[in-house]
Order: structure tokens, then C-alpha cells, then sequence
């Protein structure tokens, strides 16, 4: 907890809003979902590759064109963390990813025994990886305009 005021600079998370529309979306809603930051750069590269024109700084719009290219990579991702199987590859694969030191750097100052926790810290990112999934199915099936936007 943070008992001090602070700005817009601090925020670090990221909203994934499919309230609006192609033009607009209602930013913070009730309905939107959100996932930390430093967990979300585990998953940014899904992002990246699904559509050309993402940039964390600025809210992108995924919608019929960019949805079957983002489900693709979210599901190579989730074959990738499903993979895993000892703290070796674990570590490997945090290495590899954009930002994976800051996520080790947090998951130490959070838990100082997630070494041993490694099992579960992975079943967690497999399950967020699949709640990312049914956010981009749900968002097909309603037809949708998924906004990822991140502060």
C-alpha cells in the first residue's frame, strides 16, 4: 500500500476494454479488465506480433482483423508455458521475454521462496494466458472491439 498521493505516471497496469466501439471506448470501465503490467509484458510480444500498430503508450484497437492473428499467438504463448518444468526452464524462459528481470526482480521482493513456487507462479501465467484467450473469444462471439491500453 502506498499511503502518498501520486500521478498519472505511476499507474502501471493495463486495461483490456471492449465497452466501445472502433472509435471510442469508455476508458476505466466496470467491465474492462486489467492485468499488471509486469505480468502483461510476459504476454506484450502476443500483443506486438497480432497487430503492427500496438504501442503500449497509445490505446490499440484489436477487432475482426487482428483477433484470429492475437488468439494464434496467445495459444503459442500457453504452449510455451505449459512446457515448462523445473525452475531451470522456468528462468530461461523469463530470460527471454522483454522485461522478464523485472518480473524476477518482483516476484523476489513479493516472495522471497518463489524459486521452490515456481510451479505455481507458471500455473498462474497459464492461467492468466487463458483468461486473455476468453477475453479475445468473448469478444469474437459479441462482435466486440477489444482496446488494450496501458498506463
Amino acid at each position: 500500500m502506498k499511503i502518498e498521493m501520486f500521478d498519472s505516471n505511476s499507474l502501471d497496469f493495463v486495461e483490456f476494454n471492449f465497452t466501445g466501439n472502433s472509435e471510442s471506448y469508455v476508458r476505466c470501465d466496470t467491465e474492462s479488465r486489467y492485468l499488471g503490467t509486469t505480468v502483461f509484458h510476459v504476454f506484450i510480444d502476443c500483443f506486438e506480433k497480432a497487430n503492427k500498430l500496438y504501442d503500449y503508450f497509445v490505446p490499440t484497437k484489436y477487432n475482426a482483423r487482428t483477433f484470429v492473428p492475437l488468439l494464434n499467438e496467445l495459444k503459442k504463448k500457453r504452449e510455451v508455458l505449459m512446457a515448462i518444468n523445473s525452475y531451470t526452464t522456468f528462468e530461461q524462459f523469463l530470460s527471454g521475454i522483454f522485461m522478464g528481470d523485472r518480473f524476477v526482480a518482483k516476484l523476489k521482493d513479493q516472495d522471497p521462496q518463489y524459486r521452490e513456487k515456481w510451479k505455481s507462479y507458471t500455473e498462474s501465467l497459464i492461467n492468466v494466458n487463458t483468461q486473455l484467450i476468453e477475453l479475445v473469444h468473448m469478444s469474437i462471439d459479441e462482435d466486440r472491439v477489444l482496446w488494450v491500453i496501458g498506463y
